[in-house]
């Protein structure tokens, strides 16, 4: 399309087209044109596989149980860490936090207590982190 496009330009700017003032040749038009890239079957099958893969785990992450501020608190946390499932209509972050309806801040609770002080701190700290993201996400109304 670029090509023809030229090819009418340059038309026009000569007084209407090559010799005499005709429209361009196919032949005109065809040396104007790019040949496009050859393209790697297994590399196209391959970026399907990609695809197909990432938009089923789209849809795993989704909760037709839970409601919408539940989904909404859920992609937030998913945005901020990767680790992030469902378990009924709880979510569940780094296999250690939970967040319970109705989604507050005040809803996250540590799913099991750390073996010695320092994983307890790091859970603590996990904790706040998450009830931080939750507050964010939770819609007015909820507990924060």
């Amino acid at each position: 399309e670029g090509a023809v496009a030229e090819a009418a330009a340059a038309a026009e700017s000569d007084g209407g087209g090559g010799a005499g003032g005709a429209l361009p040749t196919a032949a005109e038009i065809e040396s104007l044109s790019v040949a496009l890239p050859s393209v790697s079957r297994r590399a196209l099958e391959e970026r399907e596989r990609r695809a197909l893969k990432l938009a089923e785990e789209s849809l795993g992450h989704i909760n037709r149980k839970a409601s919408p501020a539940g989904q909404a608190v859920f992609d937030r946390l998913l945005k901020a860490c990767n680790e992030v499932s469902w378990k009924g209509t709880s979510i569940v972050v780094l296999h250690q936090i939970r967040v319970d309806p109705p989604y507050g801040a005040d809803d996250c609770r540590l799913i099991r207590q750390a073996e010695n002080d320092a994983a307890a701190r790091l859970n603590e700290g996990s904790l706040e982190r998450v009830k931080k993201i939750v507050a964010a996400a939770a819609p007015v109304g909820t507990s924060a």
